[in-house]
């Protein structure tokens, strides 16, 4: 039986400890690693085995909350590599670790790097894995390497096509695993089927019925001590070419012709391709930046930082589909509350009253929520009891809570790992995705960085907040039935 080697570039860094080791030994405890399987961690840092296993210990009950001792057992599936991502030196000794791995263990390993660092290290580390030959498997044919790739996908256009060529020139597209985590929440899976397994509302998923449809990921809290990672990218790197345009493919994309990976990848890509991309006028009277009060005070940030923390962006989808249908992206720290969803608003009713229209209260609306309280709601109206025909607001509403009975859902991270050892590459991007991701960010970037928006400044109260563009009416109504305030 061949071990399952997992290569962490970046080991002793943020998101292997925040992300990755909890991910892992959620694995681990469900029993869902592979029998053979190791763990070996490359980075700079000069640690023996027993410091890294030490790091991986603290990770678990730090972000685990763990009470009780990690178990050795998961401990003794990590070793440590030190490594400089630029020397093709220490490639070539990480390929010995390995075949020395393979020779205790009496097989050929299955491989699989994550790249878990900065996107400015991804050609470096392509090209020295290329010429020390760790790309290449033991038994051509019976055993595979595969690459897990982190967002964001390179710094700005250009980088990203670079990075996608030079990917596309050492592994074949079976073997490249681009990473958007939240394609691997497990609401965001649901849609699709919700949408394509149900006829209750797909005939009436368009441009003739939908009047807007809006995509966010808000959140109460700041930037949680990742200062000098967040002040390099920015909310609309951090989040936008990534998470939300992935989000806003699984709410408007064309039924997939099944639901296999190939089927599933391309439809998202078909969507994304569509996506308007804003000129510069666009951009100024469409997108609003900000930056919350105290940001320029977290450790890691430089001084006089223009960072955004808060983006809004209205553009639209150039399909028969969807032409004319506004589409609001919009995300941001410290926000009044944690709000991540999508909603999806219908015309207001042409039986009803104009008065009755014009006040908005009768429009229908889905909400896909991840926070707070993840399910589906249908927002509708009814009569309210009596003599007249006053409406009632009444909300249809699935939760995950409801149904989970203490079942621990297996997402994130812990999802993206299983799928790469099986192959399977659902919720995974591809390069065409990220691409199209490229497009339509860039010549935001560009215009922000000229100053063409200025970057407002804003607390987390909801006064202060709604002169960013945030408007209270969009947000879900009925705070005890939805939010579960």
């Amino acid at each position: 039986m061949s071990t399952h080697i997992l290569i962490l570039f970046g080991a002793t860094g943020d998101l292997v400890s925040r992300m990755v080791v909890p991910a892992l030994f959620h694995l681990f405890e469900t029993n869902r690693l592979p029998d053979e399987f190791k763990v070996l961690g490359f980075s700079r840092r000069d640690l023996s085995n027993e410091d890294f296993k030490d790091l991986v210990r603290i990770a678990v009950v730090d972000h685990l909350e763990k009470e009780n001792e990690v178990p050795p057992e998961f401990l003794n599936l990590f070793e440590y590599q030190k490594g400089d991502y630029t020397k093709v030196e220490d490639y070539n000794h990480l390929h010995k670790r390995i075949s020395i791995i393979d020779e205790d263990q009496n097989s050929c390993s299955n491989k699989l790097f994550h790249l878990a660092v900065p996107p400015k290290y991804y050609a470096e580390i392509l090209t020295n894995l290329s010429s020390s030959k760790l790309d290449k498997t033991c038994i051509v044919g019976e055993n595979w390497t595969r690459i897990l790739v982190e967002k964001p996908y390179g710094s700005d256009l250009i980088e990203a096509i670079r990075i996608d060529e030079m990917l596309g020139k050492i592994f074949k597209d079976e073997q490249i695993y681009r990473i958007d985590h939240y394609l691997a929440k497990e609401l965001l899976q649901n849609i699709i089927i919700f949408r394509f397994a149900n006829n209750l509302l797909e005939h009436v998923w368009d441009n003739r019925s939908v009047e807007k449809i809006e995509v966010k990921l808000l959140e109460n809290i700041g930037i949680e001590g990742r200062g000098a990672t967040y002040d390099s990218l920015g909310a609309l790197l951090d989040i936008g070419q990534n998470h939300l345009l992935q989000m806003l493919a699984l709410v408007t994309m064309d039924a997939p012709d099944d639901l296999g990976p190939e089927a599933i990848r391309r439809a998202r890509s078909r969507l994304l391709k569509d996506v308007s991309v804003l000129n510069d006028e666009e951009i100024v009277n469409g997108t609003t930046r900000g930056q919350y009060l105290g940001y320029l005070s977290e450790t890691g940030i430089k001084k006089n930082s223009m960072t955004e923390t808060y983006f809004k962006i209205k553009t639209t989808i150039n399909s028969r589909r969807w032409q004319g249908v506004p589409i609001i992206l919009e995300a941001g720290k410290r926000a009044p509350r944690t709000e991540k969803e999508i909603a999806v608003t219908f015309y207001p009713s042409k039986m009803l009253s104009s008065t009755a229209r014009s006040t908005g209260l009768n429009k229908n609306t889905v909400y896909f929520r991840l926070e707070p309280n993840p399910g589906i709601a249908i927002r509708f109206w009814s009569k309210s009891p009596g003599p007249t025909n006053a409406l009632e607001q009444q909300v249809m509403d699935f939760k995950y809570e409801d149904i989970a009975s203490g079942v621990r859902h297996l997402e994130g991270y812990s999802r993206l790992i299983l799928d790469s050892i099986k192959g399977d590459q659902t919720l995974f991007i591809t390069g065409e995705e990220a691409i199209s991701g490229w497009h339509f960010i860039d010549p935001v970037i560009r215009a922000w960085r000229e100053n063409k928006v200025p970057l407002d400044i804003y607390s987390s109260d909801e006064e202060s907040f709604n002169l960013m563009g945030y408007d209270e009416s969009d947000a879900i109504v009925d705070a005890t039935t939805i939010r579960g305030a």
